[in-house]
C-alpha cells in the first residue's frame, strides 16, 4: 500500500489524523522534476554565536547594529559575537518590546521606557504607561496602554517625549486592548475580542480610526502579534475559549490554524503565548510556544504547512529552544531562555552539539473494513546517502502501542538514491509507521512504501 511519506503536522489523536512532522520542512517540488510531488528539506541547526548568560528576552537590528536584552541587561553584539554592555533594566525577566525609529532605540519591558541615543549610545530610562510590546511608524514609537482600550505613541523622532495627551481610545469594543503592530503604513490594535486599523493623519487628530477594517477576531497574547512575509500573524483566544491563528489579510482575519493546532490549543493558557518569526531561504515561518505544548508550532507562510519543532532529551520533547529572532551581519540569530545566542546554518545537524530532532510520523493506514492488514516490509527512499543512521517504529494499531525502535544505514557518503527497507513489520487494522533520524547528519526523506 502506498501511504502519502512527505506531509505536515496533523495529530488529532486519533487514528483518523495522527501525522506528526517534527525538524522537516514540507517543500513543493517544481513539476516535472519530480519523483514525488513534495519533500523534505532539513530545519537548520544551531551554531554558538554568544553566551550572555541570561535569558534572552529580545532581539533588534537598528541602524545596521544588532542589539539583546539579556537578563537585566542591553548588549550590542558586533559580527564575531562580542558583547558590549550598553544599559540595564530595573526588570531581568519577561519578554520586552524593541523597536527603532532610525535615531533611537527603544525597549520597553511593560514597567518602564528604555532610550538609547545610536549616534552617541546615551542611555536613560523613564517609567511607562505601556505595555511590553511596542511599535514604529512615520518616526513615532507607539504602545497599548496598559489595562485601557487606549493607545499612545510618543512625539515625532522622540521616542523619550511622551505627551500625556498623545492618545487615542478604540472604538469599536469595550474590550482591553492586548497588543500593537503596524502594516502597510496603518496602525493595528488587538483587543481582547476585536481588531481595528488605525491611520497617521496630518491633521490635528494626528491618528484616526478605519472603521471599515475593523474585525471581530481579537488576540489572546501580545508577543504573539507578528510580521511574517510582510503581513501581521497573531494567536487569537475566541468566545469558547479555543486559540486560533490568524493572518492579517487586507483588513480580514484569515483563519490559518488547521483544526489539530486548534484542538492541541484547547485548555491551555493562551496568554503566556510567545511567537517570533524568520525567514529562511525559501521560506517565511511563524513560530509559536504555548506553555503545556512538548513542541514549537511552525507556520510556513508560503507552502501554508504546519510543521514542528522539538528539543529531544533523555527521550522527552520539549519545545525548540529558540525563542526570539534577529537578522544581522548576514545571519540568522536566535536567542533562548538560558542566554544563548545561536546562528542558523543549514550545514550543522545538531543543535549546539545536543540533537537536532528529525522526525515524520505517517498517516495511519487502515484495512478496508477493518480488516486485519499484513504489512511484510516497510521502504524508505532517500534522496542521497550521508552516512548516519534512521530509525524506524510500527504500530499496527493506529498508535496507541509501538514497536521498538528498528535502526538502519541511510546509506555511505556518496551512495545516492539509497533504498532503506525493513522487513517484517506485522499484521494489524491500523498501520502507522515513524521514522526518526538523530545523528548529526543530513536527512532527506522523499517517499515511503508499505507492501
Amino acid at each position: 500500500m502506498s501511504v502519502p511519506f512527505v506531509g505536515p503536522s496533523y495529530n488529532l489523536n486519533r487514528p483518523a489524523a495522527i501525522q506528526r512532522t517534527i525538524g522537516l520542512i514540507p517543500m513543493p517540488v517544481e513539476p516535472g522534476n519530480e519523483r514525488s510531488p513534495w519533500t523534505f528539506k532539513d530545519w537548520p541547526g544551531l551554531v554558538e554565536f554568544a553566551d550572555l548568560e541570561f535569558e534572552i528576552r529580545g532581539m533588534l537590528r537598528a541602524d545596521g547594529r544588532v542589539f539583546v536584552v539579556a537578563g537585566n541587561q542591553l548588549f550590542e553584539l558586533d559580527e564575531l559575537g562580542e558583547p558590549t554592555e550598553r544599559g540595564s533594566l530595573s526588570s531581568a525577566t519577561g519578554k520586552v518590546g524593541m523597536a527603532s525609529n532610525g535615531r533611537q532605540l527603544a525597549i520597553s519591558d511593560g514597567a518602564r521606557l528604555y532610550v538609547m541615543i545610536l549616534a552617541t549610545n546615551a542611555y536613560s530610562s523613564a517609567e511607562f504607561v505601556g505595555k511590553a510590546k511596542i511599535a514604529y511608524l512615520n518616526q513615532r514609537i507607539l504602545f497599548v496602554i496598559r489595562d485601557s482600550g487606549t493607545f499612545g505613541w510618543s512625539d515625532l523622532a522622540d521616542a523619550g517625549d511622551i505627551d500625556p495627551l498623545n492618545i487615542a481610545s478604540a472604538e469599536s469594543s469595550p474590550d482591553d486592548l492586548v497588543g500593537i503592530d503596524v502594516d502597510h503604513l496603518e496602525v493595528f490594535l488587538f483587543g481582547e475580542e476585536t481588531t481595528e486599523p488605525w491611520q497617521n493623519t496630518t491633521s490635528t487628530a494626528i491618528f484616526e480610526r478605519n472603521s471599515g477594517g475593523v474585525s471581530e477576531v481579537g488576540a489572546a497574547a501580545e508577543f504573539t502579534i507578528q510580521k511574517v512575509d510582510n503581513r501581521i500573524y497573531w494567536l487569537s483566544s475566541t468566545r469558547n475559549g479555543s486559540g486560533a491563528v490568524y493572518a492579517l489579510n487586507v483588513y480580514q482575519p484569515q483563519r490559518v490554524s488547521t483544526d489539530a493546532v486548534e484542538g492541541a490549543l484547547t485548555g491551555l493558557d493562551l496568554s503566556q503565548a510567545t511567537a517570533f518569526s524568520l525567514e529562511w531561504e525559501k521560506s517565511a515561518f511563524y513560530c509559536l510556544n504555548v506553555p503545556g505544548l512538548d513542541s514549537t508550532l511552525v507556520y510556513d507562510a508560503n507552502t501554508g504547512q504546519w510543521m514542528e519543532l522539538c528539543e529531544l532529551t533523555a527521550g522527552e520533547l520539549a519545545p525548540y529552544r529558540a525563542t526570539c529572532h534577529v537578522f544581522g551581519f548576514g545571519y540568522h540569530l536566535v536567542g533562548d531562555d538560558t542566554g544563548k545566542v545561536y546562528r542558523l546554518d543549514k550545514d550543522t545537524h545538531t543543535n549546539d552539539g545536543d540533537v537536532l530532532l528529525r522526525e515524520r510520523i505517517m498517516p495511519n493506514a487502515a484495512a478496508p473494513f477493518r480488516d486485519k492488514q499484513h504489512v511484510t516490509e516497510f521502504n524508505l527512499d532517500c534522496e542521497r546517502g550521508t552516512g548516519g543512521y534512521v530509525q524506524m517504529q510500527y504500530s499496527l494499531n493506529g498508535g496507541k502501542t509501538w514497536s521498538a525502535w528498528k535502526s538502519k544505514s541511510v546509506g555511505e557518503l556518496g551512495v545516492y538514491n539509497k533504498l532503506v527497507r525493513w522487513r517484517r513489520i506485522g499484521a494489524g487494522r491500523d498501520l502507522v509507521i515513524r521514522v526518526r533520524c538523530t545523528d548529526d547528519v543530513p536527512f532527506n526523506p522523499v517517499s515511503g512504501v508499505a507492501r
